[in-house]
This record gives C-alpha cells, structure tokens and sequence, in this order.
C-alpha cells in the first residue's frame, strides 16, 4: 500500500513501531495492505485461521469471546492508532477470539508471510519490531494480572471473573513463549551475523549465520569478550565509541577474524535493544548484524587493477612505439657504417678486428632491447605467449640458476628446489614467461633477507587433485598487514625508488591469470611464503 506522511508519524507514535524509522515504517508498509470495515462487520471470528496483525487507522474495533452459556464476554476495544490480532501473527495459531468493527472502521492490515518478507530485506528493522511487540505483549499481560486483582480488593466474585479470564491469560502466556520461539527462530536462521553484547562487551547472543561465517560455536564466546571476534582491537574500540556516541550505526565496514585468522570484511548495522537507562551503555544490549562482502570487495580490487593494468599496457605500448622507431635508425645506420667501412679497414686487420667487436656489441644491444620491448609488451598488456606441454620442474630450475647472480651480495642465503611429487609435473604453458615469475619472486624473497644474515629461501613443487602447486618461501623481514592488500597492484612498491618499480608482482599476477591459475601470499615477521596453483596438463 501507498502511505502518506501523516499516517506513517501517527502509526511512528505506536509503541511497536516507536524503534523504527519514518523510512522504515513506510518500507514495512509496502508489505501491507489497506482494508475498510461497516458498522458490525466481523473482522474475523474465534477459531478462524490466519496469521495478521492489524492497526486501527480509524474507527472501532471490539475483541470478544462468546462462553460456553452463550454471553458475550468483552475483552477489549481498539481505537485510532492502536494495534490487535498480535498473537495469531506470532505464533501462526487459530484466532483465539473474535474482532468486531463497531462503526464504519479502516485498518492496515500486515500477514506473517509478507512481514517475512521484508524481514528478508530490513532485519535490523524486524528485530526492533519483534522486541516491541513482545514488550508489548507483556504490558497487555500485566494489565490482565491488575484486573484480577481489582476484583479481588472489591470483593467481585472470584470465580466468575476467573472463568472469563483464566483461559485468556493461559493463552496469552502460551503465545507469549511461542512468539519468543519464533524471534529466536527468525535470528538464528538468519544467514546474516547478528551479534548481542551487553555493558561489557560480552556477548550474549551468537546465531548460526555468524557460527557459518566465522567458523566458531557459539559456545566458544558467549559470556566472553567479543573483542577477539574483530581483527583489530581499536577498530572495535573506534566502532564502540561510534555506537555510544551515534546511538545506532548502519553500513559500517568494519573486519571481524575467523577461527583460522582470515579477515572477514563486513557491512555492519548496530542498535541498541531498549532505551539507555541508569548509566547503561546499551540497555538491554547492543545488537550487531553484519553482512559479510569480502568478495565484493575483491572483485571491486580486481575491476581496479584491471583498470590500472589497462592503463599500463596503453601507456607502454606508446612509449615502446616511440623506442622503436629511433632504435631501427640505430640498427640501420650501424648496418650502413660497417658496409662503408669494409674496404677501408682491410689494410687494418687489427683495428678491422676491433671495429667488429664493437659492431657485435652494437648487434647484441639492439637485439636485448628488442627482446626488453617484445616482453614488455606481452606482460604489461597481458598479452599471453605462445603456450605448450612443460614441465614445472625444469622451469623452477632454470629460475633458480638465474636468480643465483642476486646472491653475489650475502653468500649466507640458501636456495634450494624441493619436489614431493616423484614425477614430472607437467602444464600447458609459457615457460618464458613462468620463469619470469619465479625469477621475480625469487629476487623478492633474497631482497627480503637482511645482509650478512642467515638466510634460507625455498622453492617447492607438489600436485594434487588436478592441481600444480609451487611455493616460494622465505625467512626475510615479512610483508607488514598494511603492505599487503596493495603488493599486486601497479607502480606499488615498498622498495627504494632505484630498486623496484612496483610492477613485479602485478605482472606476476597477469602471468599466472594467463594460465589459468591464482597466487596467494601468507607473510609475518618470520618470513614470507607465495603459493602459485596451476591446472595440470
């Protein structure tokens, strides 16, 4: 149905929607339905089925039971802006009296199915509902108990005002626990993490959605510090100091940690369960739901730096066209010098002989600057090489002989290759392209080696499952956590400005993206390890 402003601030100012926001309120609305009643029209009848809640918009409602002796026994009469029928909509139960409009009546009507609905959508928004509701529910029960007790103190006849109300209150208490059941059943299905902490920060609630998420029981933290459920210690505090001073928080990106210390990346609401009263921090309890968009995030990173590979390949595929150019002049005119200088230099074989050695240099010069060109151009635009049948093995060897020159620096290092496979590992590749790789990150774990110190670096092959997989270990100085999320991305680099360019690694990257495979980097104080998986042949 289509609210309007004035009837979403008269429905605000009812006590179950008195949590919820004007915005909330008319979301909730579009998932009920408007209904106009006469003068003495049934609204639904004892027994019936159906599981609603209703709010008197306008009119008159009377709630009434009829007793086994045929008199009318009158429970209670709704006006504008209040709300009955909360016990079917909770427990899904037949109707447990009947609802009359005693003049012409317009109601809103919400269903248990369509209130699912949008608890799908908007579950901060429900469990705030369903907390009130119950509150309320406990209110209407306690002026039950105070009716009992007025007929006591006036001498009425206890029997007769036990007999209409006794099965009433049974009721009431029975659709209380069950609609306590129902709460309890909605948040701890929810795959979404909801978390409840008290004044102490201990938590108090733990459902299934964040024992999936985080991969722990909710055994292990309730009445424990939910601190140690967020991977940085003042991001709690930061996230703590947001909520008392904001009383309520929504698309908080913050970084909880699993059991195996993964970083969780979540969107997270926050909201307190009752009023802040006496000096309380949260009332009866902050509650927490978290939605968890780790991937999300990696694909934004990715669409990033595929844009900043993009870029890359377009600007060095101009500055290698502007190389060219000047460098086939070079070629051309040595080509032309060496023809003019053939019959001169015959009287000379000495200065003959010299003047060839210095051509060849030129020939190999010019030669590596076009290969630098050709490979520049395959990696920066990630242009795949010719790729066939190769064997993992004697590529991780030729790697490790290449990168023994970096060694003439701290003889202390050790390298060594390891195969737990027993065989040859074959894939379909580029063997000139994956030596580049393993030759970078070679370098990478030798430079991570202080000088002087005792240093081992290891590279490992295995397969399994249809999968290759090489290693590239390490017990230099580590990646810091701050380094981390960045060292695939271009033009970063951690190195001094004449020792890295900051594109290795995200070459390395666009390589092994090429072949099908994906790297992956675990790193600490204690040394650095890059595992590279690859199809097999």
């Amino acid at each position: 149905m289509i609210a309007s402003a004035l009837l979403i601030q008269n429905i605000n100012r009812i006590g179950i929607f008195s949590s919820l926001t004007e915005t909330e309120i008319k979301e909730l609305l579009n998932y009920a339905s408007y209904e106009e009643y006469k003068e003495n029209q049934m609204i639904f009848n004892e027994n019936d089925s159906g599981a609603s809640l209703y709010i008197v918009i306008n009119g008159k409602v009377k709630i009434f039971r009829v007793l086994s002796d045929n008199t009318i026994h009158e429970i209670s009469n709704f006006t504008d802006n209040e709300v009955f029928g909360e016990m079917s909509f909770l427990d899904n139960q037949a109707r447990s009296a009947n609802a009359e409009a005693l003049c012409e009546t317009s109601l809103v009507k919400l269903s248990a199915d369509n209130f699912e609905q949008f608890s799908r959508a908007f579950p901060d928004a429900a469990f705030r509902f369903h907390k009130n509701l119950i509150t309320e529910i406990q209110a209407r029960l306690r002026k039950t108990n105070d009716r009992y007790s007025y007929h006591i103190i006036w001498g009425k006849t206890m029997k007769t005002a036990l007999a209409k109300n006794y099965e009433e209150l049974l009721q009431s208490n029975i659709e209380l626990s069950a609609s306590r059941n129902f709460l309890y059943n909605v948040i701890n299905s929810s795959s979404d993490i909801i978390i409840v902490i008290n004044d102490g920060f201990e938590v108090m609630l733990f459902n299934s959605g964040a024992e999936r998420a985080l991969n722990y029981k909710a055994s292990d933290f309730i009445n424990k510090s939910a601190q140690k459920l967020f991977y940085d210690a003042r991001a709690f505090e930061t996230l703590i100091s947001d909520v008392l001073a904001r009383k309520s928080l929504s698309d908080y990106e913050i970084d909880l940690k699993a059991s195996d210390n993964r970083k969780i990346i979540v969107s997270l609401s926050a909201f307190t369960l009752s009023p802040i009263v006496n000096g309380s921090k949260f009332g009866e309890g902050l509650v927490m739901v978290a939605r968890d968009i780790t991937q999300k995030k990696i694909l934004e990173n990715q669409l990033r730096q595929n844009e900043k590979m993009i870029f890359l390949g377009k600007a060095v595929s101009e500055i290698v066209h502007d190389i060219k150019h000047p460098l086939t002049i070079v070629q051309l005119s040595k080509d032309s010098l060496q023809i003019k200088l053939e019959d001169f230099l015959l009287p000379h074989p000495q200065l003959q002989r010299d003047v060839e050695i210095d051509f060849g240099k030129i020939d190999e010069s010019v030669e590596r600057i076009q290969q630098i060109i050709t490979n520049t151009l395959e990696y920066a635009k990630v242009v795949p090489g010719k790729k066939t049948r190769i064997d993992l093995m004697e590529v991780a060897a030729k790697s490790i002989q290449l990168s023994r020159i970096n060694l003439k620096d701290n003889e202390k290092i050790t390298l060594d290759l390891k195969s737990s496979a027993g065989a040859p590992i074959y894939i379909e590749g580029n063997a000139s392209q994956l030596e580049q790789v393993l030759v970078n990150l070679i370098t990478n774990a030798i430079q991570a080696i202080k000088k002087d110190c005792i240093g081992r670096i290891e590279v490992a092959l295995s397969a399994s499952e249809g999968r290759a997989c090489v290693s590239v270990t390490d017990n230099g100085c580590g990646i810091s956590e701050d380094d981390m999320q960045y060292i695939f991305e271009p033009f970063y680099s951690t190195k001094a400005s004449d020792k890295g360019t900051g594109l290795g690694l995200s070459i390395c990257q666009a390589i092994v993206s090429q072949h099908d495979g994906f790297i992956n980097v675990k790193s600490c104080a204690g040394g650095t390890e890059f595992v590279i998986n690859f199809p097999l042949a």
